[in-house]
């Protein structure tokens, strides 16, 4: 059986539900090295998951969008890759250039469970963790029932935290194996948004799911200050990857008759005029790269336009002056 043609290792059947990525990233080019292409520094060999000579990657939520992107680049660039997704057909494409589909709900403790078990089985690792999976649904907090809005929390918060904590132990043997023709430590990214800074009418567990993971990545690098592996954060803002269009359709359909009914059209409204204009996805994926391979990257890493101001504005604006900016926006 070739590279090409190996199966998943966790062939077990992914539970249906929204899409895996939210797909707002979106990037302003700041900071770290970029090492594109099979030169870049530690990563000169290309080969299968399998193989393990060269650095592992895994990405999460690599079905579509950024996620595909990025799996696509770490190959190009020589790392051997892990992706995941809920559906197993869904990765095919990238199982054909070389990857290793892994199935994985975030929202699930035992798909985790088994996940992380596949992975480990691969050697030493991963050198590189990617969470860009990501899962949100609109709607009026009065409106988003329980299940709903646990799901979010588990899939954006609880269960990347929970994978990470499944493949550290693998990652600190990787940093003390490192090879010398590899001159990174392993590294974690963390994909966020810019909505943990900003919060948004309809949008508001999806903004505390993402400010809690901002707040997790801080404090998962201080804690891992001097185990030989870094965090790094990525924060988009939009990304025209088609996501906002999909979701302004279902809030109108959610929303229908309802008492916010009204609010949710602006939103919806200003979600798809706001969508040509969000970052190129692959450019958005070229900045994740960055992140991952540049020797001395940036602890935080913005991408896209608006995403410094909101930051300013969160950290600097009072909370009234704050709510009549984002009622004025969303009039």
């Amino acid at each position: 059986m070739t590279a090409n043609q190996r199966r998943p290792l966790s062939p077990q059947t992914g539970s249906a539900g929204p899409a895996e990525e939210r797909p707002e990233s979106s990037g302003d080019p700041n900071g770290g090295t970029p090492h594109h292409g099979s030169q870049h520094p530690g990563s000169p060999h290309h080969g299968n998951p399998g193989d393990r000579r060269g650095p592992l990657a895994v990405v999460t939520g690599a079905s579509r969008g950024i996620g595909r992107l990025v799996a696509e680049g770490l190959l190009d660039a020589g790392f051997r890759v892990v992706v995941t997704a809920r559906s197993e057909d869904s990765l095919e494409p990238l199982r054909t250039r070389g990857a290793l589909p892994v199935v994985l709900d975030l929202a699930d403790e035992e798909s985790i469970r088994r996940a992380a078990a596949s992975i480990r089985e691969l050697g030493p690792g991963p050198h590189l963790l990617v969470h860009n999976a990501g899962y949100g649904q609109q709607g009026a907090l009065e409106e988003v029932d329980d299940d709903a809005a646990t799901r979010q929390l588990r899939a954006n918060v609880l269960g990347p935290i929970s994978l990470t904590r499944a493949l550290l132990p693998g990652m600190r043997r990787a940093a003390g194996t490192r090879p010398a023709d590899i001159d990174r430590q392993p590294r974690i990214l963390l994909v966020t948004s810019v909505a943990a800074d900003l919060h948004q009418p309809m949008s508001g567990w999806y903004c505390a799911s993402k400010a809690a993971l901002a707040s997790l990545a801080d404090t998962l690098r201080l804690e891992l200050r001097g185990s030989g592996i870094d965090v790094v954060e990525i924060r988009p803002g939009p990304v025209d990857t088609g996501w906002q269009r999909r979701e302004a359709q279902e809030l109108r359909e959610a929303a229908r008759g309802g008492r916010y009914e009204a609010l949710a059209e602006r939103v919806a409204d200003r979600a798809e005029r706001r969508a040509p204009r969000g970052l190129d996805p692959a450019r958005a994926a070229r900045r994740i790269i960055d992140a991952a391979t540049a020797s001395h990257p940036r602890a935080r890493y913005s991408l896209g336009r608006g995403v410094g101001a909101a930051r300013l504005i969160a950290a600097a604006a009072p909370p009234r002056l704050k709510d009549a900016v984002l009622a004025r926006y969303f009039r």
